[in-house]
């Protein structure tokens, strides 16, 4: 939570994909502190690349999934500063 004069960091470096399980798309929420482009991956169970969005600026991203077989899929999303798995 947070109180008069203070942010609530856990909420602005957040990571959440909503909704989880996904039906024909889903959204990526990126944290409010991220600077810079992102690059997202994502992997089947396998590890397989599936689909990649390249140099993303903003803080949400329309994942469109409605091609996708029915099964459990990772996200890799690379910034400048970090690499965060979800």
């Amino acid at each position: 939570g947070t109180t008069a004069g203070t942010v609530d960091t856990a909420k602005e470096s957040a990571f959440s994909i909503a909704p989880n399980p996904a039906g024909e798309s889903t959204n990526l929420y990126l944290p409010a502190n991220l600077k810079g482009l992102v690059t997202v991956g994502i992997y089947d169970a396998s590890g397989r690349l599936v689909k990649t969005f390249n140099d993303v600026a903003s803080s949400s991203i329309k994942l469109n999934v409605s091609n996708f077989e029915k099964e459990v899929y990772f996200l890799l999303v690379k910034t400048d500063s970090e690499n965060k798995a979800l």
